[in-house]
This record gives C-alpha cells, structure tokens and sequence, in this order.
C-alpha cells in the first residue's frame, strides 16, 4: 500500500514537471481594435450633432456582427427586433392601440437614421418635414389665416410619434388635451355652459379662420355664439328631435324635396347623413367633399374602365342637385339630362344635316353612361354590341365569310360619326375618300392612267358591300357578276371557245379591279401576263427563235382575249391568219419548202405559232426523212 503511494506522489510530481516545461499557447487578438481604425469613412457620422448612442461609444458590436460569412456589415438581428433591447417600450406587447404606421410595419429606418444626425431624435430631417414626407400638407400650403401656435412648436407637441391610446396619436384624448392650454371655466362660458366634448368639430387643431381657428364652414348659429337655437340651456340634449330641428329654419329644402324627386335622406329628414351640425372643412357643412360623401352611399358607379371627370374626380354638384331634382328633370339632375351634357360637351355635329336618332331625340344616355363604363367614350357597353342593339342586321353581318376589318374589331366609328355627319348612314366623310383613309394603295391603281369607271366616280358601294358579304374583297356578288353588271357584253356562255379565266369568271386573274396603267386595266404588259399561265409558249425564246408577234407581246393580233368561234381562241381560221402575214403560192414561198407549194391549211402541222429551235420556228421533233429533205422517201415525186 505504502509503495502504490509512493508510485502515485511520483506519477503526479512529473505530470507537473512536464508541464511546466511544455511552451504555453498565445491568445490571438488580445487587444481589440476599434473598428473607426479602419472604417475611418464611417467617423463624420459617428461626430454627428445627433449621434446614436452605440455609435457615440463606438460600441459597433451593440447592432453589428464582428465578422461574416462574406464580407459586409450584418446586423445582429433583423429590425425591429434588433431595436427592442434598447428601446423595450416600443415593443409590440407594450404599445397602445393606436400605432403609427411605420412603428406597426416595423420600419424604425422610416423615421431615424441609425448612426447619427444633424436632429433630434436621429431624424433624418426636421421633424415638420418628416411629418409631410406622408401626411399631405393640406391645411398648410397655403398657410391658414391662424396658424395654432403648438403647430409652430411641432407636431409632437399634440402627437405622440410611436404609439397612443386616443386617436390621430394624440398625447391624450382631445378634449384633456385642449384643456392643457385652454381652462374649461372660461370655455364652458364662451359655450353657454353646455358641457364640451370634441373641439375638433368646430375648430381646426392645425389652423384656420381667425379668430378662433374656425373650420371652413361652420353653422350659423355656432358662429354667432347661439347654441340655444337648438339646444337646450346648458345641455347638449336638442331642443326637437334632429329631423324636425333642421326643418325649423330649412323647411323649404325638405317640402320642395317632396314635391319633385328629392334626396331620400332630406325627404326622411335625415340632415345629418351629409351633414354636420356645427362646422366642417367643406361648403354647406357637409361631412366631407362632395363626391366622396355621395360615394359612401353610391357604390354602384364605382366602375373599371372609363370614368366621367365628374365621377370621383370633380364635383358631383356640378350635374346634381343636393336636395332634389330640377323641374323636368331626375335622378337629382339640376337640369334635364340632355341640357347637363350640353353645358360641357358642346360638339359641332349638333348642327349637322343627318343626326343620330339619339341625338336628335337627346337621349344621351341610350348610349353612354353618365358616370363611367368599362368601354370607352363611357359607351354601356362594347361599341359592336352597342351599335347592334338597335342595327340588328349588322349582328348578322357578323357571321359572314368576309367581314369588314372595322365591324370585325367592333369599331363602327371607324366610319360612322357617333352624333351627326354631312353624310348619308352618318358616313365621317364621302365616298371615296373614306374608304381611302385604309385603302390608300388603290389609288396608285387608277392614278398610273387608267382608271375604273366606278373607282374613279367614287362609287365604291358598286362593288363592294360596306360591312359583310358572301364573297371575297366584299363583293356584293360573285366576281364575274359584278363585272358583267356593266360589262353584260361580255358574258360567258356566247362563244364556241372561252378563255378559262374569263369561263371561270375570274376576271381578276387578268384584270385589275380599280385601275391600271396599262389599257383594259391589265395586270401586266404582255406577254408577261399571258406568260403568267402559259409558261412553256416562251421555250425557245432565248435559245431558239421566237414567233415577232408573240415575242412583242402581239397576242392580240392572233387570239381574243375572252372567247371566240374557234380552237385555241384565234381571231380567225389558222390559215387567214398565217395568210395575212405569209403570202403562199409564191415562188418563195415553193422554195423555202423544198420546192413543194404548201397548203395554207397545214401551217401549224410543221410550225410553232409562237417560237421553235431554229428560225423556221420547226418543231423539234421532226421525222427523219422530212429533217433531212428526202420527201420522196414518202411522197411521189408529182405530189411534192
């Protein structure tokens, strides 16, 4: 036992030995740099008049992490959680029930800057111009006649800028707060002892009309300091109850409303749905401005779209009356309706030779919405279905094969005047130049020489159909018929043999339907039109020899061009026309058929009309014998 702690003392004396021998490990970074040492960018707003308590100890690490994952400066904490530590009291669970918006959204950075200012509080700006960077300086620019002296002191005196119990953020409720400055004695004297609850219903907290910071309209009665007119002495109690009260002075208002379409709420006798009954920032005492007051009630003209300048954006005053109708009028108008709409939209076409039924009859409201619509123009409803309601054909047009682009797209102002027009069918402007505001590369047609007769008399609807048709372009007919209306001469079915186009009635193919520079308003020169269908007639043109009269586009001088008595639309028989060229029973004529006279009747059985290989316009296939001149090979000598 003794030797064990004899081995045991030994063990832990060279435990100790050795370790004291062992080099002892450095701490790194004993002394802490501070971080100004090399964010020297960051000193001037650490200096600031204002500074941030941390950033004045520069204390960095209060609201920043020492280092990151990458460089940049990290927030300990998110904010506003990260502003809670410090500043407890403007934690959710201990704010009040009224919380300023930027408190609520968590938005600290909205109001104070985080290292430092130039103002209290580490505003970024002056308090006042913190204050308009959200709340609308009405009231202010222009300044008021009285301006409330604590609004000179700033917004915080009456305002609380994170979170309060009473309303608009006060310090306190309104009427405490007012009787900070003004002693309720000598108030409830200057109200005839009637105990006061709200200020602010007649008196501008900001500022207002001297002397006494009144509102922008207040009741007669209030002004002249006579609250007995309807209350009781010394009480807020109404001498009669509210909707008899009012009629004692305005009876007038309420018994004209029941004669003629009056407001609901004056014929009830229910004042106080628009108004106040001792002052208001807004005419007439009313609750707030006009078309915001009716919109509390009148939701339905809340529409997408479109919207009357009236609706929302102006005064509703300015059609409609408060109290009721004008004489021949409804739905409040002051005047009748068509007499409303006239005051603004005075437009010429009232004066204009033909006039839209509505118009004529002014009843704006057939077609348009008085307060706003989801078409344009405050139209009820798309124009096309607009305009179908009452044209019902024009619906069917719809269902078409060709259909107008306009009336495709539901556009029928396109071409027709809404109101009036000096124009049949309410045209915006005659034919042709209507239809040319689209149309404007037919006229390069008819202006290079030769102009369609119908085209250039301006009688498009000779043609054409103005909205729908059965056929192509809008044709009011199948092509051909429309071209033979006129050209009746010309109809197929009266010649032996008829050009397929022209048998097809498709006088297009050939024919330019408004005008030309070529005569018989062609498509092209010949034979380049000709060439178009019969292309192998051109074969030997380049190498070979072409037919003179073919090659100078002389077509006319063999074929008619729409039908005639014989094959392959020739002027004449075959032989009159070779004939009329080709003199035959001539010595020449024996010779250069190897001394054979031929017969005019057999031109066409060796020759091509139109070109060939050689100059003798031969056809390439030839029989050997005949190649070669040996007709003795087949013929008897007497009958060369």
């Amino acid at each position: 036992m003794r030797r064990n702690l004899i081995y045991i003392f030994t063990a832990v004396l060279l435990t100790l030995f050795m370790c004291s021998c062992a080099p002892q490990k450095q701490q790194r970074f004993s002394i802490q740099k501070n971080c100004l040492e090399c964010h020297e960018e960051f000193k001037p707003i650490a200096q600031q008049p204002v500074p941030h308590e941390p950033a004045q100890r520069n204390n960095c690490n209060a609201c920043h992490r020492n280092h990151g994952i990458i460089g940049g400066a990290y927030l300990l904490q998110p904010v506003p959680e990260m502003c809670y530590p410090c500043h407890e009291q403007l934690h959710p669970a201990q704010l009040h029930s009224k919380v300023h918006q930027p408190v609520a959204e968590g938005n600290c950075g909205g109001c104070h800057k985080p290292h430092g200012s130039e103002y209290a509080g580490i505003h970024p700006v002056t308090p006042h111009q913190l204050c308009f960077e959200c709340h609308a300086r009405t009231g202010f620019d222009p300044a008021p006649p009285q301006l409330h002296p604590p609004v000179q002191q700033g917004c915080g005196t009456c305002h609380a800028p994170h979170s309060s119990a009473a309303e608009m953020l006060l310090l306190q409720s309104e009427t405490l707060l007012c009787a900070t400055c003004h002693p309720p004695e000598g108030l409830s004297v200057a109200h005839g002892g009637i105990p006061l609850t709200g200020c602010s219903e007649c008196h501008d907290s900001h500022g207002g009309r001297a002397p006494a910071l009144w509102r922008h309209s207040v009741h007669a009665p209030v002004s002249a300091g006579r609250c007995t007119d309807c209350h009781q002495a010394g009480s807020v109690a109404t001498q009669s109850p509210p909707d008899q009260l009012c009629s004692r002075c305005h009876a007038a208002v309420q018994e004209q409303a029941q004669r003629n379409q009056g407001h609901a709420p004056v014929v009830e006798g229910n004042c106080s749905a628009c108004h106040v009954p001792h002052a208001s920032d807004f005419p007439a005492l009313l609750i707030t401005d006009s078309s915001r007051l009716c919109l509390g009630c009148h939701e339905d003209i809340r529409v997408g779209g479109a919207h009357h300048p009236d609706a929302g954006e102006r005064d509703c005053l300015e059609c409609h009356a408060p109290h009721q109708a004008a004489a021949g009028a409804e739905y409040l108008l002051r005047a009748p309706a068509s007499g409303i709409c006239l005051e603004c939209h005075a437009y010429p076409e009232r004066s204009a030779a033909v006039q839209h039924p509505p118009v004529q009859q002014h009843d704006c409201r057939r077609c348009h919405r008085m307060h706003g619509a989801g078409a344009p123009g405050l139209l009820v409803t798309a124009q096309d279905k607009l305009c179908s309601s009452c044209h019902a054909a024009v619906r069917q047009d719809m269902a078409a094969p060709s259909v107008h682009a306009p009336l495709f797209q539901g556009r029928c102002s396109a071409c027709h005047a809404p109101h009036g027009a000096a124009e049949p069918a309410l045209l915006e402007v005659a034919e042709p130049q209507l239809c040319l505001q689209c149309h404007e590369n037919t006229t390069a047609e008819y202006e290079a020489g030769y102009g369609h007769t119908p085209f250039e008399r301006g009688r498009c609807h000779d043609c054409h159909q103005p909205h729908a048709g059965e056929y192509a372009f809008l044709l009011n007919q199948p092509e051909g018929e429309v071209c033979f209306t006129c050209h009746a001469a010309t109809r197929p079915g009266t010649a032996a043999y008829e050009h397929q186009p022209f048998a097809t009635q498709r006088c297009s193919a050939c024919h330019q339907a408004h005008g030309s520079a070529i005569p018989g308003y062609l498509r092209r020169e010949k034979p380049g039109l000709c060439l178009g269908c019969h292309q192998q007639i051109d074969d030997f043109w380049e190498k070979g020899s072409g037919h003179k009269p073919a090659m100078e586009g002389e077509c006319a001088a063999c074929h008619v061009s729409h039908g005639g008595d014989y094959a392959a639309l020739l002027v004449r028989p075959p032989a009159q026309i070779c004939t009329s060229c080709h003199q035959v029973g001539t010595p020449a004529m024996a010779r250069s058929h190897g001394g054979v006279q031929p017969s005019i009747q057999m031109c066409t059985t060796c020759h091509d009309s139109h070109g060939g290989p050689e100059a003798s316009l031969l056809f390439p296939v030839q029989h050997v014998p005949f190649a070669d001149g040996r007709c003795s090979s087949c013929h008897e000598e007497n009958n060369k």
